[in-house]
């Protein structure tokens, strides 16, 4: 227990400095990129992008069985289905990686030909940005296998290295959009393709020389395809419902208000995927443990290790949701200088969504962990998909974009009460235990971080300087209510040990 309590602190901490990077230089990029490519292509690159990433549920699909096959022959020491399974897995990615191409290349050309709003002087930069999008889409899904090998073997030292290798070619590609004299919106779809090339390219290396599972060649076992197969299946409604939640509704919005509109979104969801890389982070970092505990059997120390990650993830969240949902108008301005329409009250709704939805995750890595995934999907996927269609009629009858965030709020919510009692009755997880541990601290910890930063925001004028200082107060009382009430007695101890450079 210990060692792997020190697998999960090590791995974290390389992630989160892969994570620094990573959001520091996502951020510069995005304002860069905005500035550089002016808020109407900027709107059309995220959107055509978004047409090609309504394909990325089949990448998930089997990212995710891949992930939790691995991870759960590492926890039964069973090396020889593990290759079995990289094999079959990288098979069905083969096979997969044909299907998106040509769907892409004949019901995604037709929809972006036929039903986006495209202004008719982009059109042509736009089938680039698609076609380019496609080919960065398609090696980064034959990557995943060999991704998935290096989570599973909890080697986040390569991943973390390969991660800030990527931001660098991104900062690279700004500075030569900044300094040339060309057709940017082109040559910045073309450039993200040579990147995601190289990045998957050394997953691949890495993996052939490190670990002999990850050695390519056929191999057919049709009880472990069927096995592997209807567990893929499920998690592909589940990836297809998360992609008709975000990328659906960037399409939907597209359809209703054009491009400016989705420069907006885009902007939103840049700041929100900043802020979730620390609970990507640490849920890298947790989820392979809470896949083995359940392989070998040990249930009471898995829920108690979702118990910890669901609050540590909903915190994680929290200590930068609070400044930045006040302080989202100057925020912006500072940051992209200029703040496309919407991007402000988009920002905070977002925001809402996140804290909502971030204490889930370990519950979809337990659930994954016992194979038993049907229902699950059904259950919280067909709530995401519902949010899509409410949306489409709300903003049919004349409700404004902001719609959108108010629909995914409540539908979002209802998922997270389904997730709860789902793992009641599939895990026998304690609904008053999880209420204890999980929601009261959060509950308390939300309400007393919320008032320091809320009056420095009510009583000081609207400055650069309020900023800094609710920032601040908010960052601290945030931190240390959660050490005063967030965590247990032995979660402190432990922190204190570990600051101390104790064992």
């Amino acid at each position: 227990m210990q060692s792997s309590n020190t697998q999960i602190a090590k791995n974290s901490l390389f992630l989160y400095v892969r994570m620094l990077v990573v959001m520091l230089v996502s951020l510069y990029t995005a304002r860069v990129v905005l500035n550089v490519l002016g808020v109407e292509d900027y709107g059309v690159y995220n959107v055509v992008a978004g047409v090609v990433s309504t394909f990325s549920f089949l990448t998930g699909t089997i990212s995710a069985a891949t992930s939790r096959f691995f991870a759960f022959e590492l926890g039964r020491r069973n090396e020889d289905r593990l290759s079995k399974y990289f094999r079959l897995s990288m098979l069905s990615f083969i096979v997969i990686t044909f299907l998106i191409i040509v769907l892409a290349e004949t019901v995604g050309l037709w929809f972006l030909y036929n039903k986006m709003i495209i202004p008719a002087d982009k059109m042509s930069s736009a089938v680039w940005v698609y076609q380019f999008a496609i080919l960065a889409f398609v090696v980064n899904m034959l990557a995943i296998p060999y991704n998935a090998i290096i989570v599973a073997r909890e080697n986040m030292q390569v991943y973390a290295y390969i991660g800030i290798l990527e931001v660098i070619l991104k900062l690279v590609i700004v500075y030569f959009l900044s300094i040339g004299n060309f057709e940017k919106l082109k040559c910045y779809a073309i450039l993200m393709f040579i990147v995601s090339f190289i990045v998957s390219f050394l997953y691949y290396i890495y993996c052939k020389k490190k670990y002999k599972e990850s050695h390519f060649s056929f191999f057919w076992d049709k009880k472990m395809f069927n096995e592997f197969f209807s567990f893929s299946f499920w998690i592909l409604f589940g990836s297809f419902s998360s992609v008709a939640r975000g990328q659906g509704l960037n399409i939907v919005l597209n359809m209703f208000f054009g491009p400016i509109v989705n420069a907006a979104y885009g902007v939103s969801y840049q700041v929100n995927n900043a802020i979730n890389q620390f609970v990507n982070s640490f849920y890298t970092a947790v989820r392979p443990q809470i896949t083995k505990r359940y392989a070998a059997g040990e249930i009471t120390s898995m829920m108690k290790l979702v118990f910890v990650s669901s609050r540590m993830c909903y915190f994680l969240v929290l200590i930068f949701a609070i400044p930045l949902f006040l302080e989202a108008p100057l925020i912006l301005k500072l940051w992209l200088i200029n703040v496309p329409d919407y991007s402000v009250i988009f920002l905070r709704l977002v925001i809402l969504v996140s804290l909502i939805d971030a204490g889930s995750y370990p519950f979809q890595a337990a659930v994954s962990s016992t194979g038993k995934v049907k229902w699950y999907q059904i259950i919280t996927g067909g709530l995401m998909i519902v949010t899509l269609f409410v949306v489409y009629f709300a903003l049919k009858l004349g409700l404004p974009p902001a719609a959108v965030f108010y629909i995914s709020i409540v539908t979002t919510i209802l998922a997270q009460i389904s997730r709860i009692i789902f793992m009641r009755f599939l895990l026998g997880m304690s609904i008053k235990d999880y209420s204890k541990d999980v929601l009261a601290p959060i509950f308390m910890v939300t309400i007393l971080a919320c008032l320091f930063p809320v009056l420095c925001y009510v009583y000081i004028e609207p400055n650069l300087v309020r900023l800094i200082i609710t920032s601040l107060v908010s960052v601290v009382s945030t931190v240390g209510l959660i050490f005063i009430f967030g965590i247990n007695r032995d979660e402190r101890l432990l922190i204190l040990n570990y600051i101390k450079g104790k064992k």
